[in-house]
């Protein structure tokens, strides 16, 4: 993977990263009691938007939280589909 945390390789190769959710998603429903978990709401989807288009903890905060303006927050699921031009509705259901 490039410097880009790999994106550039996601974006590259969709499916590479939904399997990589899929499985991401998996290995965080066995391990719920991390904090890491319960930072990101037990969501792959999350973690990977955090470790894509994040610099820090504070900006996926304001981001996913929307800051002092809660409607402009982020909806993390759909930002990823419409960027990487892939559903995820098989593995999180209809939205």
């Amino acid at each position: 993977m490039k410097s880009d945390n790999g994106l550039s390789d996601f974006k590259k190769y969709p499916k590479f990263f939904k399997q990589y959710v899929r499985s991401y998603q998996k290995f965080l429903d066995n391990h719920r009691e991390s904090n890491w978990w319960k930072r990101i709401g037990g969501n792959a989807l999350n973690a990977c938007f955090y470790y894509l288009f994040c610099k820090s903890a504070e900006e996926y905060q304001m981001l996913t939280g929307g800051g002092i303006f809660p409607e402009d927050r982020v909806n993390v699921r759909e930002f990823m589909e419409n960027y990487f031009g892939i559903n995820f509705e098989d593995i999180y259901g209809k939205q």
